[in-house]
């Protein structure tokens, strides 16, 4: 018996990660758009959206960077690929947390007082 590993072909999971990085990238924007104009003053009664599009732009780059994560194991191609999504995602991702940290910082406060 040898002890050779199998060649992994995870390809498409990397090119699927870096389209995704660029979808991600145009979800934060509008995140960051639709969160500008809700704290610019246009404050309406129903502010869910601002919650949803924040969990569909989260969801987009978990989705992302576990795709890309995976593609970087592959042995057939495509770690460029992957490790360029990555790159990709790695700061909007960091500020998306970051957004996320202060908006529950002042919800905590708002009910605190």
């Amino acid at each position: 018996m040898s002890n050779v590993k199998p060649e992994i072909n995870r390809l498409g999971q990397a090119v699927v990660s870096f389209v995704f990085s660029f979808v991600s990238l145009f979800f934060i924007n509008v995140f960051m758009i639709v969160l500008f104009i809700y704290l610019g003053g246009n404050r309406d009664e129903d502010n869910n959206y601002i919650f949803v599009l924040f969990l569909i732009t989260l969801l987009i780059h978990l989705i992302t960077l576990l795709l890309a994560v995976r593609g970087t194991k592959s042995t057939n191609g495509g770690k460029g690929l992957a490790i360029a999504a990555i790159a990709i995602i790695s700061i909007p991702l960091c500020v998306l947390l970051l957004i996320a940290l202060i908006c529950i910082y002042f919800v905590i406060q708002e009910f605190l007082l």
